[in-house]
């Protein structure tokens, strides 16, 4: 899940480490923690297209000098990224699933702060794909030099995707730039 804010390095406490009482070896009464807070520290720069645009049409930027561009000082974060570092994948999804859940929860209690940004869903390449076998698609991509990119982005997003054509139109993809790379030499 993205984040963008309109505030430049924005950030905000995701979860809260939450002290606890105890005694010690010794038999004092300690303050410890079972977990580190994880902040979420918005960045500068990375935004995508549909990012700045959601930025321009929400964010309110008045009282920026004038000819200063708003989108210099939008920040993003991403829960994908920040839990990265983790080498043991259920970790990763569990935390990143956390995160995600308290990044939308923040978000509706913080709407001028940031805001949750979804990926656009990737364009129908044509109005009758969905109902298309594979051998009909690869024809109409061929005859019609759709690009093979398009199709394996649609074809990634739908609830069953078709493994074969999604490589297919890998192999196409990469035949382009092989031939765009020769051409160029």
């Amino acid at each position: 899940m993205r984040a963008i804010s309109p505030i430049a390095r924005y950030g905000i406490q995701l979860i809260e480490a939450v002290p606890k009482r105890g005694m010690d070896s010794t038999g004092t009464i300690v303050e410890y923690t079972d977990r580190k807070p994880v902040h979420a520290q918005f960045t500068q720069g990375g935004l995508t297209e549909w990012e700045q645009l959601e930025a321009l049409e929400n964010f309110d930027f008045s009282g920026l000098p004038e000819g200063v561009n708003p989108l210099t000082r939008v920040s993003v974060y991403d829960t994908e990224g920040a839990v990265a570092h983790l080498a043991n994948p259920k970790e990763r999804m569990a935390l990143q699933a956390l995160l995600d859940e308290r990044l939308e929860h923040l978000s509706q209690l913080f709407p001028s702060e940031f805001r949750i940004v979804a990926k656009p869903a990737a364009e129908k390449p044509w109005p009758g794909y969905d109902n298309d076998p594979i051998t009909k698609v690869l024809e109409i991509q061929e005859a019609t030099g759709i690009s093979p990119e398009k199709i394996r982005l649609y074809e990634m997003e739908r609830p069953q995707p078709r493994a074969t054509l999604i490589a297919r139109m890998v192999e196409l993809e990469q035949q382009g730039q092989e031939e765009q790379i020769t051409v160029a030499v």
